[in-house]
C-alpha cells in the first residue's frame, strides 16, 4: 500500500492568498521539500488506513514562519497535508528456460529427471512493474507469485525538521 492523491495546505499569513496554485513540490523549508515531512509521517504512523480512506494532518506553527513557494518567502502560520490510501496492483513477466515439458490439455509443466529450470531476472523495486487493473487468472504459464508489498519510507530523504517551528 501506498498514499496518493498527496496535497499540500497552506495558510498565509495574509490576505489575499499571495500564491492560489503551486506544485506540492516547491513547497520548501530551509531547501527541503515540506512534502517529505507529511510523507514520512504518513508513511510511518498512519499505516492503520485502509484502501481509499483519506489522511489530513496540520502543522500549526508557534509563530508565524517563512515557507519557500517556488523560491520565494512567504509567511505562514500552518500547514497541511491530505493523502489518500491507494492499493496497486502490479505485474512483471519472467522468462523462464530449461527441460521442462508443458500439457496444453491439463495446463501443467513436467520437468523430467535430471532436468532443471532456470527462471530470469526479475526487477525488484516494484515501482517500476506495469500496472495492471485486470483478473488475475487461475494459471499463469508456469508460476504465479503474488506479493504484497508495504512501501516504508526511505530514510536517506533528507527532510525538513517542521517540528522545531
Amino acid at each position: 500500500m501506498t498514499w496518493e492523491n498527496v496535497n499540500l495546505h497552506v495558510n498565509f499569513a495574509v490576505a489575499p492568498v499571495p500564491v492560489p496554485v503551486f506544485s506540492v513540490d516547491s513547497v520548501r523549508f530551509n531547501g527541503l521539500r515540506v512534502v517529505d515531512w507529511f510523507l514520512r509521517e504518513l508513511m510511518t504512523k498512519h499505516t492503520d488506513k485502509k484502501e481509499g480512506e483519506e489522511a489530513t494532518l496540520w502543522l500549526t506553527f508557534d509563530q508565524i514562519r517563512a515557507i519557500e513557494i517556488d523560491g520565494r518567502p512567504y509567511d505562514v502560520s500552518h500547514v497541511g497535508c491530505t493523502a489518500t490510501r491507494a492499493r496497486r496492483n502490479k505485474r512483471k513477466w519472467m522468462r523462464w528456460s530449461g527441460d521442462a515439458l508443458y500439457d496444453w490439455h491439463t495446463q501443467t509443466f513436467t520437468i523430467p529427471s535430471g532436468g532443471s529450470v532456470i527462471g530470469g531476472f526479475v526487477e525488484m523495486d516494484f515501482t517500476a512493474w506495469d500496472d495492471f487493473n485486470g483478473d488475475m487468472p487461475e494459471k499463469i504459464g508456469f508460476c504465479r507469485v503474488e506479493m504484497h508489498v508495504e512501501l516504508g519510507w526511505n530514510d536517506s530523504i533528507a527532510v525538513p525538521d517542521l517540528m522545531s517551528l
